[in-house]
């Protein structure tokens, strides 16, 4: 993701937000000092906006198509594009950095592209999570010309085999070069937004990770970033996915630390070693500041303060019934979640870590 950060801050320069720089290194410092302090003294750095659960996926990692499913039939339906409009709007008075749009597939709702555009006129820093396999021709240049910062492809596999194994599409690799194909058809040459890949790297594309780097360097995607995989969702398919061979895994990190890609992977060093802490089952050693950098909200209405709280399933509070974001921001709902997620060591969630890492290296650890 760091690669990601600078392009985009030069991206900002170019708009002639000069302002935005300074005001985004304002709210990384009081970042540390608001969980010294126990509240918030900015909004948050990144948000995420889960604009469905549905999806034309089945991955063993992830269980939000049935989530969606149970959702549905307990009565409960997606907000409309109305209320997601509106959502958006909360996310920007809230002073979020960055809007992601996430699910689930966010391109099985009909109205994506509203939502996005309504976010980039928000002016926060917009991209989209994918699988791509909805990206033809006709979507690829929507996508690429409405003023997004990056779009996101998920990428697990260098073979059919291997891809269909985790993704539970047929085809899903196919579908998904097609897709960075499409998009490259569009691409300016300022280079926004951003092509991105990522891989979660398991057990079971391990062997294929060096394919994966060619085989996106020579499709001309602009970055690749991985993440270990996590298991925290309810669906338990295939535990061999979560359950590495420690020595295979740890020689794979040793293998992307000495093949080291500045330029094309999306990550720190610094993160990338501690892969080797996650596959031997052992605990994140640094400092969580995720409480006070990141808010996720979903189709529903329901808040979480962190990737794995929504893999959990686990709200803090909704937005409905006249309930802000700002109002769950600043509630002592969240401060009592802060408490909780500052002593927690679970997760290596790729933007949450990195992210972390700076705060730690701020504070003199490692």
């Amino acid at each position: 993701m760091r690669g990601t950060y600078y392009k985009l801050i030069l991206n900002q320069l170019r708009k002639g937000n000069f302002f935005w720089f300074p005001a985004q290194i304002w709210k990384y410092l009081t970042i540390p000092i608001s969980q010294r302090l126990g509240r918030p003294l900015s909004g948050p750095i990144n948000g995420s906006l889960f604009v469905t659960y549905r999806c034309n996926s089945d991955c063993v990692m992830c269980d939000y198509p049935q989530r969606a499913g149970r959702i549905k039939g307990e009565g409960f339906e997606e907000f409309d594009t109305n209320r997601m409009i509106e959502i958006i709007h909360d996310f920007a008075e809230l002073g979020t950095t960055g809007l992601g749009f996430t699910g689930g597939e966010a391109l099985l709702r009909k109205d994506i592209f509203t939502l996005l555009k309504t976010s980039i006129e928000s002016g926060m820093i917009t991209n989209i999570n994918t699988n791509g396999y909805l990206i033809d021709e006709g979507t690829a240049k929507e996508l690429m010309s409405i003023g997004l910062d990056s779009i996101n492809i998920s990428f697990d596999g260098a073979t059919d085999e291997t891809f269909e194994k985790l993704r539970g599409a047929k085809n899903g690799l196919k579908k998904a070069i097609k897709a960075i194909e499409n998009l490259k058809k569009f691409k300016d040459n300022k280079g926004s937004p951003m092509i991105n890949a990522v891989t979660v790297i398991s057990s079971k594309n391990a062997d294929e990770i060096d394919e994966i780097i060619k085989l996106l360097k020579g499709l001309g995607a602009d970055h690749l970033g991985f993440m270990p995989v996590h298991d925290f969702s309810f669906k338990k398919d295939d535990e061999g996915v979560f359950h590495a061979e420690q020595e295979k895994m740890k020689k794979i990190v040793d293998s992307l630390l000495t093949n080291w890609d500045k330029q094309f992977f999306d990550n720190s060093t610094g993160y990338i070693n501690l892969f080797k802490t996650c596959f031997e089952g052992k605990k994140n050693p640094i400092t969580c500041y995720v409480g006070y950098s990141h808010i996720m909200a979903d189709c529903y209405g329901r808040v979480f303060p962190c990737w794995p709280w929504i893999e959990k399933d686990r709200a803090i509070g909704d937005i409905k019934n006249g309930v802000r974001l700002r109002d769950l921001w600043y509630s002592d709902k969240l401060k009592g979640a802060r408490k909780e997620l500052s002593k927690c060591h679970e997760c290596f969630w790729n933007c949450h870590t990195e992210l972390n890492l700076l705060f730690n290296r701020y504070r003199g650890r490692p």
